[in-house]
């Protein structure tokens, strides 16, 4: 038996991390595979069962910590037990392990290195472009230029870099790593990230070397939210880089900013911003005629810790003269990315692009969909609320559009190759205005998203519902850039309610082990003193808005639901004792708001206490039309049945987090409130049996949070017995009542086929998701859809992955593979809807499973060190290998 996918920190040999007591990871391959027969399970095999490991940890050479043979069969999250680490420590470790016949395998190594730890380590000074910015004032980006010369040989060197803005670092031209937007975005009031990077191999040994650095606006001073607001974090953007050179005679030399590096902003970045876009002017060249001016930064950078957004798939367009004559590029599928251009011009040339995702009626480029309206200037509070409330008038010359989603290029003479690095788009179309004559090939879309390691995959032969598990794909691409997104244009904000539905369906598709370790992180520094955490994660200004929203039935639960589903998947029981502060704190909020708002509020229910309505409740959002509240000019409809809902589901998950953790009487406080808290609902919206209606999502809710999945043996005057049963019936004619349409909203999507499935009723579900009509995900698909829309109708942003939560269901129903707990894979496919073969793989964090499902024959691949249950009843055939 060997270790394979050996990780630290979920991470492949990880550069700079500053966990004090990091964690190794791995799975388990045979040396010879098993042929299993019929029936026969890997764990019926001891040389398929991993015994014992033994772990030795190297520094310099010399061993800091031997575990010794571990008799085990744990292969995640084992914490490094050993001296104490440093910073710079580049640490070796090796793996053996041992099988169930006590074999051992041959050695793997990997390695780690530590950043910068200690507040000392930072010698360098965040520097900024030595001028006094003015309010609501946009400015060309930053260059800055430090020259040196290297005495001697290098052995290594390491870049460690931060920003209050965006950077891009180089050196003697080339560009360090290959991430992109960095530092990545945080609520810069609590938390600044850096990075380090190997750039050894860039140095020159005995020559001038240069290091040359960017300096854009980013989530620091450009705009954010769905209202554009700027400055959010401040309007002075700062830079701070520490390049440090270990000579191969051991001595060692430091190069750091401060105010000796040289500065100018006459470079080609005329104008950057996240959203809005750049203003370039390929014929400008930084003169580095001034020098940078240190300046203040309270907040000490810490280690990133996680994967990086990077450049990934690119994209060819088709070039398109639309009936009023304009030129269009499709690139033929939305996503968020950057776009190059590369073509030869002469000097003053122009060319505009504009990024949108749809086309109008007429065939034309449109940014209504995404764009909202703001002042040109002094967006404060009031211009805040005008927005917010639609009270700004287009005619207004003051008022313009955000985002705009434009690259204005001026040329210079010859080849001219431009690529945006401090914006980021949303777009499948690009509109060109320009004097020159185009072709496609000048042109190239590239996706942009964080560096995660893919681990699912899904196809059957039905092509619609691949297109839909690739929609989802690329919602998620477009989404997870260092936060989950909404969306990537109107707002690319991180609400806690979209990553809280589609929180287990992403882990489906990618390893988000680290990316939502660093977002919890950020969730738990934006919990404020009245213990809500805001809608949206990291805070992007407009309290009224997101803060206003953030006890939220749905999102704030996020702050509850999203750490144990993460300790669940990754066997991470540290990371849900990081979190349990917080989210008792978010649990104390809502049993502070607990209890009816008016003498009107259930007044005959006896549990009224336990009800909750108070606060301001986004409820189910995105249903439709027919079934929406309505909001009128004072405000948001009450929702006391989505949110009491949501409070015995949140509490019901804070007493298994509390028993998990020890906590017992944090357990049986939270058990009482999360009963109390369905006896109110059963009382208040079940007493007389399941509700006539075909609203999907009030009677979907009851059943997918378990509500009533244990009736009390003596509850006086709540409900019938039978009325799961009740409920289901009432589901199933609401679907047939809707000719088969989803009708449920942004909440509850993800509970309509999985309950469908689980009360019997496989061949609803599956008419549901087949269905080519809209509202519906196959409809969305005929109608040109190449990712998931945000709303039913597609009149809001086209890519949204929140429905997309449907997918969950693909992988674990219609695939077969459920992860339910440590190293134990449920399969159990559902047939119907004339899917006759299907294809599911899972990189587990315990390794890979495969099902291959093929008419009334089953095919299974499972790791080693791993258990499966398998369901197959009343079928033919299971091939184990």
């Amino acid at each position: 038996m060997r270790p394979i996918r050996l990780r630290c920190e979920y991470l492949y040999c990880p550069l700079g991390i500053d966990v004090k007591i990091p964690r190794f990871s791995w799975n388990c391959e045979l040396e010879t595979p098993i042929i299993l027969a019929d029936h026969e399970m890997i764990q019926d095999h001891p040389e398929a069962q991993q015994s014992a490991y033994q772990i030795q940890a190297f520094r310099d050479d010399s061993l800091i910590w031997d575990s010794g043979k571990v008799l085990s069969a744990k292969m995640v999250n084992i914490p490094y037990a050993g001296e104490a680490l440093r910073s710079r420590d580049q640490v070796a470790w090796r793996l053996r392990l041992w099988d169930g016949n006590d074999i051992p395998g041959e050695t793997a190594e990997s390695f780690f290195e530590m950043g910068l730890m200690e507040n000392e380590d930072w010698q360098a000074k965040w520097i900024s472009g030595n001028y006094e910015p003015e309010h609501d004032v946009r400015y060309p980006a930053d260059c800055f230029r430090k020259t040196f010369r290297i005495p001697g040989a290098v052995q290594k060197a390491r870049l460690y870099a931060s920003a209050c803005g965006l950077y891009e670092i180089r050196i003697n031209g080339q560009k360090a790593g290959d991430a992109c937007l960095m530092p990545g975005c945080t609520d810069y009031r609590t938390s600044i990230q850096y990075q380090t990077y190997d750039v050894t191999d860039l140095l020159r040994e005995n020559e001038e070397n240069a290091l040359t650095a960017e300096l854009g606006d980013g989530w620091y001073r450009g705009s954010v939210n769905a209202f554009g607001c700027t400055e959010v974090y401040g309007n002075q953007t700062k830079l701070l880089c520490q390049l440090e050179i270990t000579l191969k005679d051991g001595s060692r030399l430091m190069i750091g900013s401060d105010a000796g590096f040289a500065w100018s902003n006459d470079g080609p970045i005329r104008l950057n911003d996240l959203k809005d876009g750049e203003v370039i002017d390929l014929r400008c060249e930084p003169g580095y005629t001034g020098f940078a001016r240190e300046v203040e930064e309270t907040i000490v950078p810490t280690a990133s810790n996680n994967v990086l957004p990077r450049m990934k798939e690119r994209f060819s367009p088709k070039l398109i003269h639309t009936p009023k004559g304009h030129t269009l590029l499709d690139f033929g599928q939305n996503l968020a990315g950057f776009i190059a251009v590369s073509l030869r011009g002469q000097a003053g040339q122009q060319m505009k692009l504009t990024l949108g995702e749809l086309l109008d009626e007429d065939g034309e480029l449109t940014l209504a969909n995404i764009q909202c309206r703001k002042t040109a200037m002094d967006f404060g509070p009031e211009n805040q609320f005008k927005a917010m409330t639609g009270q700004l008038s287009p005619e207004d010359a003051n008022v313009i559009p955000t985002p705009r989603q434009e690259v204005c290029l001026t040329l210079r003479e010859g080849m001219n190759d431009y690529c945006t690095k401090f914006a980021i788009f949303g777009f499948r179309y690009a509109e060109v205005e320009s004097d020159l004559p185009v072709s496609a090939d000048m042109f190239e879309a590239i996706a942009v998203y964080s560096d995660m390691e893919m681990v699912g995959h899904f196809a059957c032969d039905n092509m619609d519902v691949n297109r839909l598990w690739l929609n989802t794909l690329w919602s998620m691409r477009s989404n997870y850039l260092d936060i989950p997104t909404d969306c990537p244009t109107r707002e690319r904000l991180g609400w806690t309610g979209d990553a809280q539905v589609f929180f287990r369906t992403g882990a489906y598709y990618y390893d988000t082990a680290s990316f939502f370790a660093k977002w919890l992180k950020d969730m738990r520094e934006a919990q404020d003193e009245k213990n809500v955490v805001p809608s949206v994660v990291p805070w992007a200004g407009m309290d009224m808005l997101y803060y206003g929203t953030g006890a939220s039935a749905g999102f704030h639960d996020a702050a509850i639901l999203i750490p144990w589903r993460y300790a669940r998947i990754n066997h991470d029981i540290r990371q849900l004792k990081q979190c349990y502060p917080m989210m008792k704190r978010a649990a104390q909020f809502m049993l502070d708001h607990m209890g009816p708002e008016t003498e009107e509020d259930a007044p005959e229910n006896p549990w009224r206490k336990y009800l909750y309505v108070k606060g301001v409740q986004l409820g189910e959002w995105s249903e439709p039309e027919e079934y929406k509240d309505p909001i009128s000019a004072a405000g948001l409809p009450r929702q006391p049945e989505v949110a009491t809902a949501y409070m015995f589901y949140s509490m019901k998950w804070m007493a298994r987090t509390a028993e998990l953790l020890g906590e017992t009487e944090d357990r049986d406080h939270y058990r009482q409130i999360s009963e109390g808290a369905r006896k109110c609902y059963l009382y208040e919206y079940l007493r007389y049996g399941a509700p006539d209606t075909d609203r999907q999502a009030k009677l979907v809710r009851p059943l997918a949070l378990g509500i009533v999945e244990e009736m009390p043996a003596e509850a006086q005057g709540i409900a019938p017995k039978d009325i799961r049963e009740q409920l289901r019936k009432r589901l199933a004619l609401a679907v047939e009542h809707r000719g088969y349409h989803v009708g449920t909203g942004f909440l509850s999507t993800a509970f309509l086929l999985p309950e469908l499935t689980k009360m019997g009723r496989t061949d609803l579900a599956y008419r549901v998701l087949l269905n080519e009509e809209n509202p519906g995900w196959i409809g969305q698909i005929r109608s040109g859809a190449t990712t998931i829309w945000e709303n039913w109708n597609g009149e809001a942003s086209r890519n949204h992955y929140s429905p997309g939560t449907v997918c969950k269901w693909l992988m674990e129903s219609v695939g077969g593979i459920e992860l339910t707990d440590a190293a134990e894979i449920r399969i159990a496919p559902v047939t119907g809807g004339m899917i006759d073969r299907v294809e599911a793989e899972y990189l587990s964090p315990y390794g890979r499973f495969k099902v291959l499902r093929e008419g009334d024959e089953l095919q299974i691949s499972q790791p080693a060190n791993t258990a499966v249950q398998l369901s197959w009843p009343g079928k033919t055939k299971i091939t184990l290998v």
